[in-house]
Parts: C-alpha cells; sequence; structure tokens
C-alpha cells in the first residue's frame, strides 16, 4: 500500500469512530433511540420543563367491560355474516 491510501484509509477509521463516539454520547432511550424533547406551548417561559403526563392504567373492571362489549361487537358481526 502506498501512504495515500494508507491515509485515506486512517481517516475513513476515525470518521467511523467520531460517529460512533458521537452516538455514544446522547442518552439512549428502552427503544434505543434518541429521546424526544417535550414541545412547550407558545409563549411558555424560557427554562420551563414540559411535564409528562403518567401512564394511564385501566382498572380490572374497565378492562372487563371492555372486553364484554368487544366480544358483543364480534357476535354481532359474526350473526350477520
Amino acid at each position: 500500500m502506498n501512504r495515500e491510501q494508507i491515509i485515506k484509509e486512517l481517516k475513513a477509521e476515525r470518521d467511523r469512530l467520531d460517529k460512533a463516539i458521537t452516538a455514544l454520547g446522547e442518552e439512549p432511550t428502552a427503544t434505543g433511540k434518541a429521546p424526544v424533547k417535550a414541545r412547550l406551548p407558545q409563549g411558555a417561559p424560557t427554562g420551563v420543563v414540559a411535564a409528562v403526563k403518567p401512564k394511564r392504567q385501566i382498572s380490572a373492571e374497565s378492562r372487563r367491560k371492555m372486553s364484554e362489549a368487544q366480544k358483543r361487537r364480534r357476535e354481532a358481526e359474526r350473526k350477520k355474516q
């Protein structure tokens, strides 16, 4: 290999390493993607952090009602056919 080819390969390797270092510098989420910043309403004061809504949980009673309603819809659809 000549000198120019070696320099070219070393620069390519440096670019790959720079990309890897940059990727490691960002905080990944559970999905492995970089976190998405929450958008604030227009006119909100700077430095205010958007509140994250907690994940809603469905009670066992509500889940049972939804299940029964879906069963009724499916049964009605079967009767049509």
